[in-house]
């Protein structure tokens, strides 16, 4: 069996995998369905799921120009059941990547390999089974590639910053979207997740600007942190089954109008929606806590139900609301943060226990609910603190 050893060393892709940028968190902290175009150049009735999107290096029939590789441009090594691919010698472009070399199966790529952004099309073979952490970390050309069917998992930064994306078919038998894996990718505006799909990690489609259009399986149960901040749809239906949402989940997204909570989601975690552009909100009777800056900055928001479900809402959680001019605070609330409304438009009248605050008096709020003032000076006597200039988390 042929066996090659790799002579090159891609460092700068390890010393690169930070956040997807200054603008996104850090993975610390419709139906709609997508077509292929055109025929899959993989064999004739495979079904590896090939997916293939418009190219700059397009034939004269609005194809791409799909070339064979062959052995001898690759370097690569036994693997489990086949062979993994090491490192890649040819000119790039639109690639059809072998199914096997030296008469075994690829079944996996090292982590990183086509991060030295030469291809604008690829066709992976039907056996594989892993893509290899951040696998096409900073592909800037890469319009499209198909997931084969013996993916389970799109791990950490797969697609990372994948600039000219438009698309990805992610079958039904992927469970988990790494963090960051399809951070940044500008251009991608669609994806449908499968029901097979539970957890979407942190920053997953963060900065995905274009995404307009997303429909999440009925299987899903996590979002991570960041997951969708600042992506470009006007609305989103989370599955039932979510149980999290992690903080930032959809910040930024100032497009975002409509947003339902799932049943199984106890709390409304900090900053999830902050700088959205809803103009209404129904939390749902399952919903236990609000965190901090949950909705601050959602200028457009006028309309909010809290549910008798609910017993804390933390630090500026409506700060900024200025379309806000009426909101219920149910008998169940045990704590209110003392700048719960900070900068709220004048006009806002919040009821408690059937009497209405103006936002003059609305700072006695926490020492009618809480039995204390917990106001930036702590006095006896509350006052609405003095506005300060909003900070950035």
């Amino acid at each position: 069996m042929k066996k090659f050893l790799t002579i090159f060393v891609c460092a700068a892709v390890a010393l690169s995998l930070t956040a997807c940028s200054e603008n996104i968190v850090t993975s610390e902290s419709e139906n709609y369905a997508l077509n292929a175009l055109g025929d899959s150049p993989n064999d004739a009735g495979d079904d590896s799921g090939n997916t293939v999107a418009e190219d700059a290096s397009e034939s004269s029939d609005g194809e791409p120009n799909w070339v064979n590789a062959s052995e001898k441009e690759f370097d690569f090594e036994e693997y489990k059941n086949g062979v993994m691919i090491l490192y890649y010698y040819g000119d790039g472009g639109d690639v059809v990547i072998p199914e096997r070399l030296d008469a075994r199966p690829v079944v996996a790529f090292k982590d990183g390999f086509f991060s030295k952004d030469q291809f604008t099309n690829l066709s992976l073979p039907k056996y594989v089974t892993e893509l290899g952490e951040s696998a096409f970390y900073n592909c800037k050309r890469l319009q499209s590639v198909n997931i084969p069917e013996g993916v389970t998992e799109i791990g950490e930064r797969t697609f990372y910053n994948c600039q000219s994306l438009k698309s990805v078919d992610i079958h039904n038998k992927v469970t988990a979207i790494g963090a960051g894996a399809f951070c940044g990718c500008s251009n991608l505006a669609g994806i449908s997740i499968p029901n097979s799909v539970e957890t979407i990690d942190n920053n997953a489609f963060a900065g995905c600007g274009n995404l307009k259009r997303v429909t999440l399986g009925s299987g899903l149960k996590y979002i991570g942190q960041g997951a969708f901040s600042k992506c470009g749809f006007e609305s989103i239906k989370l599955p039932d089954e979510v149980e999290e949402i992690g903080d930032l989940a959809f910040s930024g997204c100032v497009n975002l109008k409509s947003v339902n909570i799932p049943k199984k989601t106890e709390a409304i975690n900090d900053q999830v929606f902050r700088g959205c552009g809803l103009e209404s909100i129904t939390i749902p009777n399952n919903v236990k806590t609000i965190g901090r800056y949950a909705f601050r900055e959602c200028s457009l928001l006028e309309s909010v139900t809290i549910p008798n479900s609910v017993i804390e809402i933390n630090s500026e959680a409506f700060a900024l609301c200025n379309g806000l001019t009426k909101i219920t605070i149910p008998d169940s609330v045990k704590y209110v943060s003392y700048d719960t409304f900070n900068f709220c438009n004048t006009a806002i009248s919040v009821t408690y226990k059937g009497r209405a605050y103006t936002y003059k008096d609305i700072g006695r709020l926490p020492q009618i609910i809480n039995g204390k003032y917990e106001g930036a000076n702590k006095t006896e006597t509350p006052a609405q603190p003095e506005p300060q200039a909003p900070t950035e988390e």
